[in-house]
């Protein structure tokens, strides 16, 4: 197995910055959010809103140091990144697609890791 940290690269910038505009803005119009992804999130915090995720993924993605790693394996259109995110102290797994328009995302996974702490 490849070392973890040599698929993990920066985000690009202008990804993260519309990414995590949008998922400030909270719009539902905006943002599409998987059934599964849905699921782990509410699993793992029964208590917690949407918004609260939302603002979660978005905090990690303006941090300039954020890594990730980039998927092109997905049916969808669009550019996606996989990186970990944290909220209330737990490390987790994020994969977004920001489709064509630039406009839109979709929220994949927001969950635990299940492939170790490390494996994007």
């Amino acid at each position: 197995m490849a070392n973890a940290a040599q698929t993990h690269t920066p985000i690009p910038a202008e990804w993260r910055s519309t990414v995590a505009g949008i998922l400030r803005e909270g719009s539902r119009d905006a943002i599409i959010t998987t059934l599964q992804s849905n699921l782990d999130w509410s699993a793992t915090f029964p208590e917690a809103w949407d918004f609260e995720r939302f603002n979660a993924l978005a905090s990690a993605l303006i941090a300039e140091t954020v890594l990730g790693r980039h998927i092109t394996t997905m049916d969808d259109p669009g550019e996606v990144w996989a990186f970990w995110f944290t909220f209330e102290a737990r490390q987790l797994y994020a994969k977004i697609n920001l489709l064509p328009d630039g406009k839109i995302i979709i929220i994949y996974s927001s969950h635990i890791p299940r492939k170790g702490k490390e494996s994007l």
